[in-house]
């Protein structure tokens, strides 16, 4: 009886289990993914190489946006992926990977006798995102929070109206705006969650199979006194592209 080897070969060598880059004979490199599957050849290394990458595992695609245009390579470490303007002239928007920001805790003026005080930007999401030189990117705030802080005077009010504004992504003008108001008569603090931003925000983007991002959250606040002692401060909680 005859057994025959059962380690698969391809191109002439055994089918590699793990990432890794070969110089042939003819000088070419060629490089395999983690399955042996051929993902790239050229005269000189992948760089990085599969074999020796401390971001693994890395995303291959032939093209994106325009077909042909060449091996994109995009690194699930760092965040974000960058291209030529050839490659990328038909893409728009940016995945989500999970990047959560912190606005910190802003302080929003309280005006007097139901007058909103001056608008407060809470946070815009011209963050520096690395591949547009606008610094444009998509986000999507996940939890806002109020805090009433200082002192109430016998029957008052101090509301705060926190207003949501989206963009038609790639671009940065705001598009549509959609407003909520939170209102306390003593110190302490509210909340908005994702569903609460969710439930408000979505019956406002109607056009589908187009990407919109909130591209700032804002504060007012206003006491029912003529006089006010109270303080407000926002903060909010946003996953960013």
């Amino acid at each position: 009886m005859v057994q025959y080897p059962t380690t698969q070969v391809q191109d002439g060598m055994p089918k590699p289990q793990i990432p890794m880059c070969v110089q042939r004979l003819s000088g070419l490199w060629y490089c395999y993914d983690d399955q042996g599957n051929l993902v790239y050849i050229d005269s000189s290394p992948q760089i990085p190489q599969p074999k020796t990458s401390t971001s693994y595992p890395y995303v291959f695609a032939s093209s994106v946006g325009n077909p042909g245009k060449g091996l994109l390579i995009f690194s699930y470490s760092t965040l974000y992926m960058c291209g030529s303007s050839a490659t990328w002239n038909n893409v728009y928007g940016a995945p989500f990977f999970g990047a959560i920001k912190y606005s910190g805790s802003v302080s929003v003026p309280v005006g007097t006798s139901n007058t909103y005080g001056a608008t407060t930007t809470i946070y815009s999401n011209n963050v520096g995102y690395p591949c547009l030189t606008s610094g444009y990117v998509i986000t999507l705030p996940v939890y806002v929070t109020v805090t009433w802080g200082g002192s109430f005077a016998s029957g008052e009010t101090v509301t705060v109206k926190l207003t949501f504004n989206i963009a038609q992504y790639p671009y940065t003008s705001t598009s549509l705006s959609v407003s909520t108001t939170l209102s306390a008569t003593a110190t302490g603090s509210q909340s908005l969650n994702i569903n609460n931003i969710i439930a408000l925000i979505a019956p406002a983007i109607t056009t589908a199979n187009t990407y919109y991002t909130v591209n700032s959250v804002t504060a007012a606040a206003t006491s029912s006194a003529s006089s006010t002692s109270v303080t407000v401060s926002v903060q909010a909680w946003y996953l960013t592209s």
